[in-house]
């Protein structure tokens, strides 16, 4: 069973840190970036889009932008569910497809 996400306002910023540190550990397992080998090109650069979007999230919290803050939430998700698996956009698919010739 995971842990319960950490809660986060919008409003006061409250949790932005704890989201962040839940995240990291989820990402890197407990153990440092170092540790951790990535298997594609395609996987470090969901990584850094992911961690850049949580940047913009805490920066939209100290504002109190809602909406840009569950914005680049999402898109935080939705990056690392690239390296999950859990998200593909169609611009993933493109580029699996031009990499890979499948059926033929």
């Amino acid at each position: 069973p995971s842990p319960a996400p950490p809660r986060v306002s919008g409003l006061t910023g409250e949790g932005v840190e704890a989201l962040r540190t839940s995240v990291l550990t989820r990402l890197w397992g407990g153990g440092t970036p170092s540790a951790v080998a990535l298997v594609s090109e395609r996987h470090a650069d969901a990584l850094r889009r992911t961690a850049e979007a949580l940047g913009r999230a805490e920066e939209a919290s100290r504002m109190s932008t809602l909406e840009v803050l569950s914005g680049e939430v999402g898109l935080a998700l939705e990056a690392l569910g690239e390296v999950s698996g859990t998200s593909v956009s169609d611009a993933l698919l493109d580029t699996l497809f031009q990499r890979f010739c499948i059926g033929k």
